[in-house]
This record gives structure tokens, sequence and C-alpha cells, in this order.
């Protein structure tokens, strides 16, 4: 995830050093992909998705991996910081978030309590929502 992380989240596609794919990297011969005509760090084009990213933090979270709680506090916080609440995505290249309180985004409040009650993360996330 290092690679991906931007000022604006992680972007959902990238290649293995962290740029940008090239909007035809999403085409076929049989397809062209409207990423083609859109801006790069919008929606599928590198944008930003909450739900995506937090769901691989959790499992890392889960899995022991370094640092991942802090990265799930910082993405959590940034929907905040930039919109107010959690949204489908964020523009990586702008930090425009786009389409508010996505209800799959609400899941993983539900996921991190179920976690937190079995022991298996820390309250610190919700704290930090909370302090928000």
């Amino acid at each position: 995830m290092r690679a991906s992380r931007t000022r604006y989240g992680f972007k959902v596609t990238c290649d293995v050093s962290g740029e940008y794919l090239p909007p035809t990297a999403y085409s076929t011969r049989e397809y062209r992909s409207h990423i083609e005509d859109s801006a790069v760090g919008y929606y599928q084009y590198g944008g930003s998705w909450y739900l995506y990213d937090m769901l691989c933090l959790l499992d890392c979270v889960l899995h022991g991996a370094s640092g991942a709680e802090e990265q799930a506090i910082w993405r959590t916080t940034l929907e905040f910081e930039l919109g107010g609440t959690y949204h489908e995505f964020i523009n990586t290249q702008t930090g425009i978030p786009f389409k508010p309180n996505q209800g799959w985004d609400a899941g993983i409040y539900a996921l991190w309590r179920a976690f937190m009650e079995r022991g298996l993360v820390s309250d610190r996330l919700l704290r930090a929502v909370d302090d928000l």
C-alpha cells in the first residue's frame, strides 16, 4: 500500500511502483473503457475508495501488520477532514470527495466493532471518529 498512498488516500488501481496506469490499460480491442475519457485520480482511474481501503487495512490489522492501525485511522480521519463524513471515493489528485454517506462504508464501523468486541482490534479507530 505504500506505493499507492497519496495525500488523498490510496489509489484503487496503480502499477507496482505506484504510478497511475495508462488510460488504455482499462480497455481491450473489443471494448473502449470510459476511463480513457476520465481525469487521472477520479473514480476507478486511481480514486481512493474508503470501503476498499478500509477492508484491506482491517485485514492488515487482523494479521498484525506493523502500522496498519495507524493507516486505518489516517484514512478514516481523511474522509472527515475533506468532507465531513465518509464518501464513495476521493479524487487522489484533487482531494475532492464524491458521493457522501454511502451505506456500505458504514459497514466498516460494524466490522471494526465486531472485531473489537472479540479483542482482535483496539478501539482507537472508533475513538478517533468520535473525536472528529
